[in-house]
Formats: C-alpha cells, sequence, structure tokens
C-alpha cells in the first residue's frame, strides 16, 4: 500500500506534514483536493477531517501526529537531548504562532455572512497580516534564547525546528510580510534549502502553492 497524504490543495495545515516527509526521504503519495471536492471526500475520512495519513499499518489524524510519525521514520540527523530541547522550543513557538494567526484569521472570516465570499476573504488575509505581525517578536526572541546559529538552530544539522521556520517564512510570504520576519530567522531560512537537496527539491515542487485558498 505503502504511505498516502491526503490534504487540500493549498499548503494550510499540510505544507508542515509534506515537508518533514520530503526532508526526511519518505516517499509517499500527496493526494491533493479542492475546496469544491472536500464535502464528498469528507464522508470518507474516518474522524471527518484532514490532514490524513494512510500507512501500512494505521490511518493517522491530526497535524502533529503525522509530523511526529515523519520524523520518526525519516532520516533527519539524529540529535543530542540538548540538541532536541532547543528543536522543540522553537516548534512550540512557530505552532504558537501559526496558531496565533489562523485562529483569529478564520473567526474574523466566519463572522461574514458566507455568500460575501469577498468580504469574507478580506476580513481573512487583514486579520492574519495583522496578528502576524504582532507574532513574529516571539520568534527572534526564541530563537536568541537557544542560541540558535545563522544556518541552522544546531550546527550542521537539520531538525524539525528549523522546517518551522520554513514554515513560518512561507506564512510570511503569502501574506507579503517578509521584511517582518526576524534577521536570524531569515537566515536560516536562506540556509537550509541551499545545504540540503530534499528542502530545495520541495520548495521547487511547491513554489506555486497557495498557503491559504482565501
Amino acid at each position: 500500500m505503502g504511505v498516502e497524504f491526503i490534504y487540500f490543495d493549498f499548503h494550510g495545515l499540510g505544507v508542515m506534514p509534506r515537508m518533514v516527509m520530503a526532508a526526511g526521504g519518505i516517499e509517499f503519495t500527496d493526494n491533493r483536493f479542492s475546496m469544491a471536492q472536500w464535502g464528498e471526500l469528507k464522508k470518507t475520512m474516518p474522524l471527518g477531517q484532514v490532514p490524513l495519513l494512510k500507512t501500512d499499518g494505521l490511518d493517522i489524524n491530526q497535524s502533529n501526529a503525522i509530523i511526529n510519525w515523519a520524523v520518526r521514520n525519516g532520516d533527519l540527523p539524529k540529535l543530542s537531548c540538548e540538541e532536541a530541547s532547543k528543536s522543540d522550543m522553537v516548534v512550540e513557538t512557530c505552532r504558537e504562532v501559526f496558531n496565533g494567526v489562523r485562529l483569529p484569521a478564520f473567526g474574523a472570516m466566519m463572522a461574514i455572512a458566507e455568500d460575501k465570499k469577498e468580504e469574507r476573504a478580506a476580513a481573512f488575509r487583514d486579520t492574519a497580516k495583522a496578528k502576524l505581525t504582532e507574532q513574529l517578536p516571539k520568534i527572534e526572541t526564541i530563537l536568541k534564547h537557544v542560541g540558535a546559529g545563522k544556518e541552522s538552530i544546531n550546527a550542521e544539522k537539520l531538525c524539525l525546528g528549523d522546517l518551522y521556520l520554513l514554515n513560518i517564512g512561507l506564512l510570511a510570504y503569502d501574506l507579503g510580510l517578509c521584511d517582518s520576519v526576524p534577521a536570524a530567522a531569515m537566515s536560516i531560512n536562506k540556509a537550509t534549502p541551499d545545504k540540503n537537496d530534499r528542502v530545495a527539491a520541495f520548495f521547487i515542487k511547491e513554489k506555486d502553492t497557495k498557503y491559504f485558498p482565501f
């Protein structure tokens, strides 16, 4: 059967599972679908939600559970306890930033009638931009705290935290806020694809993928 990843045809909650599997050398079928197809497809999902990872032994829901599976089954560099803790701190901070953007943005959009699509999209993006601007200083603070290098959190070792920083960079790019990303994060974001062929290939493949559908 192999491994099959099922998610929308935009980044959203799917970009990190896709990126971690790609960086870890895990071969998988990337099954993408549009928002218009979701209504029917939802009926076939075990928990009625995506992302979903189908493996030979288990169907895995929840994006973080899928990411953890990918880390365990891929070949990212092994980390010491200290290195792993530094990565974990960056990961949790990036998740906090991401949720601090998407949840208020969806809330602002949902407060507007469904038939007002342009207004809903504008409310989503305006709120997302404002919230990301508020949240980004947290990235600078945590990178200083862990003593991150210019090219990676842990010298010469690609880790999950580095990939999460790339995700924040993708989000900032989509919202037109690249200039607001802390310099330390931008330095790592520029170096990571240059030093890792799999990550570079992932970015080439995904260059036209939207972050959100709005």
